[in-house]
């Protein structure tokens, strides 16, 4: 019995010692100390950073400081010769200068007219007076007459000016269309074929609209 009593007691005592309920509060877990919080450890980092560089200027460690002049700033980009076609040599050629040669070919007259580069008109032939009257106004011969006119007012300019560019303007579809394409190509217009650099038709169409008038009928 009384080795039992020695067996046992020491393990009741042990038990005893390492209860929660019979031991001290400071003998259970000790208290974990307080998370540091963000300020302190900024705090601190700063015045180990400090610290630190201290001590680097004392020993005379501490990295060159390049100045300001170190490195100059950029020089400001010039002009792109590339980028500028006014300066270019293809700009810098004498500008030749632009006629226009307006042909109105209605169904009743041929109207041809002749203007500068400043749009002002130089002269202008019509049928009538190229020498028709009434209803020969409107004739082939009508507006053939009066292209070969109008080539001979753009020569005796080109005289004068010594070069020229003509641009021809059609408008309508009567027979003086015709006439100024056949003048253009025969030999009355050996001289002024050669200065046609542009052509424009100026026709308006007509797309739905109102309802045409009744064809006359004899």
């Amino acid at each position: 019995m009384s080795l039992l009593k020695c067996v046992r007691i020491p393990r009741l005592r042990a038990a005893a010692y390492l209860s929660p309920r019979n031991a001290p509060i400071s003998t259970i877990v000790d208290p974990l100390p307080p998370l540091p919080t963000t300020e302190a450890t900024n705090s601190e980092g700063y015045k180990f950073f400090d610290s630190i560089s201290d001590e680097m200027d004392e020993d005379g460690t501490s990295p060159p400081a390049s100045p300001l002049t170190a490195y100059p700033s950029p020089a400001p980009a010039g002009p792109n010769p590339f980028r500028t076609p006014l300066d270019s040599e293809g700009k810098q050629k004498p500008e030749i200068p632009q006629y226009s040669l307006y042909i109105r070919a209605g169904k009743h007259n041929t109207i041809a007219s002749v203007t500068r580069p400043n749009g002002t008109i130089m002269k202008t032939f019509t049928g009538g007076n190229c020498g028709f009257k009434k209803g020969n106004r409107s004739s082939f011969e009508a507006a053939y007459q009066c292209a070969v006119k109008s080539f001979r007012v753009i020569h005796k300019e080109l005289e004068t000016v010594g070069k020229m560019r003509l641009h021809l303007f059609f408008n309508g579809f009567g027979v003086g269309r015709d006439a100024l394409h056949r003048a253009l190509m025969s030999t009355e217009g050996d001289l002024v074929r050669p200065l046609v650099n542009r052509l424009t038709d100026k026709s308006p169409i007509k797309v739905g609209g109102t309802r045409s008038m009744k064809a006359r009928r004899l």
